[in-house]
C-alpha cells in the first residue's frame, strides 16, 4: 500500500481545506489504489470522523506566551538573531517515514498577500522534505504573483524551478510560471475539490422544504469586510443586509444561507456561520421566513451535497463556489482574491460570472445575479459537458506523480 503526505493546508473547520483534501484522497486512489494519507496541516484543530487511513498531524507554528519556543523567539530578537520558522520539522520528520511522495496543498500560500510567513513556511517544509530524497509536488495551487517585490521573486522561481512537479489551477498561474522559463514540471488542472464527492445529511424539516422548492444558496463571509468595507465588519453586516433584502425583493426565490468556513473558538472573527446569522438576525419576520441558515458541524461533502440541490449559487468562499461548480449550478463568485477568476477563467474561458468585492454596490449585484438566473438553463448545460472534461484532465498530473515515485 502507497503512503503519501498531505502537507501545509489550513484548518479542517475550513471546509475549503477539507475538500482539497477529500478531493485529492479521491484522486490519488484512483491512480495507486487504497492508500495511507499523513495529513500535516499548519492548523490547531482535527476533524474525527475522517477516514482511518489519514494520520492527522497538527505542525507547531503559532507560539502560546510563555511557551518555551516564545521564549527562544524572545531571546533570539533580543540578540539581533532571525527568527527560526523551521522549529515545526522536528515532529514532521519522524511522520514522514515510508512517505512515496508529498502533496504540498496550500492552495493559494504561494503568495504574499497574506503574508510573507505563509510562503516562507511552505518552501522551508518543501525544501525540508526533497533533503530526505522524496519527491515534492505542489499540489492545486495558485502560484504569485510576487512582481512588487523583484528579489524575491527572482529567488521564489529558483525554488519552483527545483520542485520535481508544479499542478496549478489556473491559466494565469501557469502563465506566470511560463513566463520565467518554468515550464517542464508544471501541468494546469482543476482545484482538487472538483473531485470532492457529495455526501447526503439529514436537515432540518426548514431546510428540506426550501431545498425541494427553487431556492438560490448564499455564502458572504466576513473576509470581505477587507475588501467591501475598509475592514468595517458593521458596515459590512450592514451592506450584506441590504443585499439579502434586495435578491428577496426581486429575484423572489427562498434563501438559503450557507457558511462554509465555521472556525468557532479558532478564528471567531472570520467564522461564516457566526457572520451570517448576524444578517439574518437583522432581517423582518416576513423576511426571515423567506430565509434558512445552515447550521455549522455539516462536512465539506455535506455541504457539496446541498450546494448541488439548490437552483442557483451566489458564494464569496472559494471552494464553495467550486462545490457550486461541480455540480453543475449556476454561481456567481464575489471575488476577493485572483483565485476566483482564475477558476472561472479555467471552467468558462471567461470571468463573465465574476463579481468584485471591491465594488459591492447592492444595484449592480441584483444586475449580476439576474444575468446568472436567466442564462442558468445555459450555464447547467454548459457545466454537465465542461466539468467532466476538466476532471478527466487531472488524469495527466495524476501520471506524471506515477512517474515520480516509480
Amino acid at each position: 500500500m502507497s503512503k503519501f503526505a498531505l502537507v501545509g493546508n489550513g484548518p479542517l473547520s475550513n471546509r475549503g481545506c477539507e475538500a482539497i483534501v477529500l478531493g485529492s484522497i479521491s484522486i490519488l486512489e484512483r491512480e495507486f489504489g487504497p492508500s495511507d494519507f499523513l495529513l500535516a496541516s499548519f492548523a490547531e484543530d482535527s476533524r474525527t470522523g475522517l477516514p482511518e487511513n489519514i494520520e492527522q498531524l497538527s505542525l507547531p507554528y503559532r507560539m502560546d506566551r510563555w511557551s518555551p519556543a516564545w521564549w527562544q523567539y524572545r531571546f533570539d530578537r533580543l540578540l539581533g538573531r532571525p527568527e527560526n520558522k523551521s522549529r515545526f520539522l522536528h515532529q514532521l520528520e519522524p511522520a514522514l517515514a515510508g512517505v512515496k511522495a508529498a502533496f504540498s496543498i496550500g492552495g493559494d500560500g504561494y503568495a504574499i498577500e497574506y503574508g510573507h510567513q505563509i510562503v516562507d513556511r511552505l518552501v522551508i517544509m518543501d525544501n525540508y522534505i526533497r533533503s530526505k530524497d522524496i519527491p515534492v509536488i505542489i499540489w492545486g495551487a495558485s502560484i504569485g504573483p510576487f512582481d512588487k517585490e523583484p528579489e524575491f521573486e527572482l529567488q521564489m522561481m529558483r525554488h519552483f524551478a527545483d520542485i520535481d512537479l508544479i499542478v496549478v489551477r489556473e491559466p494565469v498561474s501557469l502563465d506566470y510560471l511560463n513566463g520565467f522559463g518554468i515550464k517542464d514540471n508544471v501541468c494546469l488542472v482543476p482545484d482538487p475539490a472538483f473531485a470532492l464527492e457529495p455526501q447526503p445529511c439529514t436537515l432540518s424539516d426548514d431546510i428540506e422544504r426550501i431545498l425541494t422548492d427553487q431556492c438560490m444558496g448564499i455564502n458572504l463571509s466576513p473576509l470581505l469586510a477587507r475588501f467591501a468595507t475598509n475592514g468595517s465588519l458593521e458596515n459590512w453586516t450592514g451592506l450584506a443586509v441590504k443585499i439579502i433584502r434586495r435578491l428577496l425583493a426581486e429575484i423572489k426565490m427562498p434563501i438559503l444561507l450557507i457558511p462554509h468556513a465555521t472556525f468557532d473558538k479558532l478564528l471567531p472573527q472570520m467564522d461564516d456561520e457566526h457572520f451570517m446569522r448576524g444578517v439574518y438576525g437583522a432581517l423582518t419576520e416576513s423576511e426571515k421566513k423567506q430565509v434558512s441558515i445552515l447550521p455549522r458541524g455539516l462536512t465539506s461533502q455535506n455541504l457539496k451535497w446541498i450546494i448541488g440541490r439548490t437552483s442557483l449559487f451566489v458564494g464569496a468562499r472559494t471552494h464553495a463556489t467550486i462545490a457550486a461548480l461541480s455540480s453543475f449550478v449556476p454561481c456567481l463568485s464575489i471575488a476577493y482574491s485572483r483565485k476566483a477568476w482564475g477558476i472561472n477563467e479555467l471552467v468558462f474561458g471567461h470571468r463573465k460570472w465574476v463579481y468584485s468585492s471591491e465594488h459591492l454596490d447592492p444595484d449592480l449585484l441584483i444586475q449580476a445575479v439576474n444575468n446568472l438566473l436567466h442564462s442558468s438553463k445555459e450555464i447547467r448545460s454548459y457545466l454537465h459537458h465542461a466539468v467532466p472534461v476538466h476532471l478527466a484532465s487531472v488524469q495527466t498530473a495524476v501520471k506524471k506523480v506515477r512517474l515520480l515515485v516509480s
